[in-house]
């Protein structure tokens, strides 16, 4: 059995219903065959949404062999996002009124996924995600602001990955979690 942590935000202004949190639910409960799936639905703040990641990563029980965040994006596409960044600009406010103009963060290095670009396009594509657009850009807002908390918090470990994901108005939630089920499975064969 291959364990793996896979976390989802909850709604927010742009995602009244965030397939993001509905595919990290959905595969919790119904995982793949031969996964075993600890899901987390975290807040949209930049504060809260590391916490509660933390807290994920140190739940009891055998840690996470891939930690796969996700978050949705406006474009119809499945985007890999292959750095983070450490220091956020912009005026839109999380679901607790912060922005990332507000937040004092270190000026850092950037972090990239130490998982390799072309096992991970290719396990997207043998999974039906179309179309896939790597990326370089996680969006300074939160997903970027947890993405970055991730690689800290995992370096030396288990590998991560943010994937953003399509609206609901382009695909559904539970078609999204076939696909991202199919993708983590084919993922972890190939690690």
């Amino acid at each position: 059995m291959r364990h793996i942590l896979l976390s989802g935000f909850g709604p927010f202004e742009r995602a009244p219903v965030n397939p993001s949190g509905e595919i990290a639910r959905f595969l919790g409960q119904t995982p793949p065959a031969g996964l075993e799936i600890r899901s987390v639905v975290l807040p949209v703040t930049f504060h809260g949404a590391p916490a509660a990641l933390d807290e994920a990563l140190q739940a009891p029980g055998p840690g996470p062999e891939l930690v796969l965040a996700l978050g949705v994006q406006r474009a119809g596409s499945f985007r890999p996002e292959t750095r983070a960044r450490s220091r956020l600009a912009g005026s839109q406010a999380d679901n607790g009124g912060v922005t990332a103009d507000e937040l004092d963060l270190p000026d850092a290095p950037d972090l990239y996924t130490l998982l390799d670009s072309g096992l991970i396009s290719a396990c997207l594509a043998r999974a039906g995600a179309e179309p896939v657009e790597m990326s370089t850009d996680a969006g300074q807002f939160v997903c970027e602001r947890l993405y970055r908390h991730l690689l800290e918090a995992t370096r030396g470990g288990s590998p991560a990955l943010f994937l953003h994901v399509p609206p609901v108005e382009v695909m559904e939630p539970v078609a999204q979690a076939a696909i991202v089920g199919a993708f983590l499975s084919h993922l972890v064969r190939g690690m």
